[in-house]
């Protein structure tokens, strides 16, 4: 029995997919809004940021 030929590769292409940073050049606009929000989150509970002093201005 003989077996079937591969099928050629894009050299290129097995190149790109093996680099990191592949692809996109940068994220959705939803994953930015999740990662600000996630930021936003991470923020408030660890007291940081403008935000913080101007709610605590306001109390």
């Amino acid at each position: 029995m003989k077996l079937k030929a591969s099928k050629p590769r894009n050299p290129i292409i097995v190149a790109m997919r093996q680099r990191n940073g592949a692809g996109a050049h940068q994220k959705s606009g939803k994953a930015q809004r999740q990662a600000e929000r996630q930021r936003f989150q991470r923020a408030l509970k660890r007291g940081e940021g403008d935000f913080v002093q101007r709610i605590a201005a306001v109390r």
